[in-house]
């Protein structure tokens, strides 16, 4: 519903943008009045003089007349009085354009001072509604219910989806750019287009089913215009699907402050895309599989064990996953924890890494990172093969 331009990355999804309004109609509008006031102010200015003119030779015929009359000359007296009546005509009809142009000039100068203070664009902070954290250039932005003042929010940057697009974005345009009535159109519209179709929507998660990605929304009161029309069709939204990056509801938890986008503007298609402020990440957990043993656990056999044993690391902070598992585990546990669930390619290694949607989440990471870790974190036998 906006435009803007990411002029910094500030980290975690926070951004310092610029919003850009569509002001071509001003820029337009300014260079019609400083053209036509260009032509308006030389001929006043001749105006001016013609009347001073005129105002000159009417006083002279005035004198005439009344001389015409002095001397009960009929005859000088019927020219004089035509020719006053010339004068006063010529005098009022230059009087009339020079007010004319006068008003013409001060409406000009008054439209110039009004548009001179429109904004062509706005900086703020705005945070991207997912955790992407290396936007760039233009950017389309979120108002939610169509309603002016609202906190820009930058749209979900997983996969390209920020990047500006016209058509499906559109551009916010100050009133002062539209005419009188185009601009009452739109305000006396404005309660209707954000209720019957609606586009994005606030609103607080209550209840969430991280299994089937879906959740209960309770959406914030959004009215619109001075009369403050309540524009929400329903304040709550039930079984609300979750399209977040790679791990839809498993970033989200209830309280979480959300966005909810309208496909298709139909308040039957909500979906949570997003984050009002502050997105969060989607859990990353690398699952290190080893045949081995755990160094303090008996081998089944004599030399070495060839059961297959796992820990599962939170990418975030290098620390062992809180998955409800003691750690480390047998890798047939874990599969019977998380069956199912979704994992990347292997990576092939002289230990192997790979990792997996636990709780529907996953994602990647730099396996020397772990390496390291275990290598300061021995939990296992001496030369573990690789499964």
């Amino acid at each position: 519903m906006g435009k803007g331009t990411i002029i910094s990355a500030d980290g975690e999804g926070r951004y310092t943008l610029r919003i850009d309004y569509h002001v071509e109609r001003i820029k337009a509008e300014r260079a019609r009045l400083l053209s036509r006031l260009g032509g308006l102010r030389p001929r006043l200015l001749a105006l001016e003089a013609q009347f001073n003119s005129a105002a000159l030779e009417y006083d002279y015929q005035e004198e005439v007349l009344r001389a015409a009359i002095s001397a009960a000359d009929p005859e000088k007296m019927r020219a004089a009085n035509a020719a006053v009546k010339s004068a006063r005509d010529q005098l009022y009809r230059i009087n009339a354009e020079r007010r004319q142009t006068a008003l013409d000039i001060a409406a000009a100068e008054r439209r110039l001072a009004s548009i001179g203070g429109v904004p062509e664009n706005q900086t703020v902070e705005a945070w991207c509604a997912d955790h992407t954290e290396e936007l760039s250039g233009e950017v389309g932005t979120i108002e939610a219910g169509r309603v002016p003042g609202e906190e820009a929010i930058i749209l979900p940057g997983h996969d390209g989806t920020a990047a500006y697009d016209a058509a499906r974005d559109g551009q916010l345009q100050p009133v002062k750019a539209s005419g009188p009535a185009a601009a009452y159109f739109n305000y006396a519209m404005l309660p209707g287009f954000a209720k019957w179709r609606p586009r994005y929507r606030l609103g607080t998660i209550r209840e969430i089913d991280t299994a089937a990605n879906t959740c209960r929304v309770d959406l914030d009161p959004v009215s619109s215009t001075h009369d403050r029309h309540d524009v929400n069709q329903a304040e709550i939204l039930e079984n609300v699907p979750v399209r977040y990056m790679t791990c839809n509801a498993g970033a989200f938890e209830e309280g979480d402050h959300v966005v909810v986008k309208f496909e298709g503007e139909s308040w039957e298609s909500p979906v949570v895309i997003g984050f009002v402020r502050e997105p969060k990440r989607c859990p990353n957990y690398l699952l290190i599989v080893m045949s081995g043993t755990p160094s303090w656990v008996q081998p089944s056999q004599s030399y070495w064990s060839t059961e297959a044993w796992c820990v599962v690391v939170d990418a975030a902070t290098g620390n062992l996953a809180n998955l409800g598992l003691p750690q480390p585990c047998l890798l047939t546990d874990f599969e019977a924890a998380f069956d199912g669930e979704e994992t990347t390619a292997e990576y092939a290694s002289p230990v192997e890494f790979r990792t997996v949607s636990a709780g529907g989440v996953f994602g990647s990471t730099t396996p020397g990172l772990y390496w390291k870790w275990m290598l300061s974190n021995p939990m296992f036998s001496y030369n573990p093969g690789v499964r």
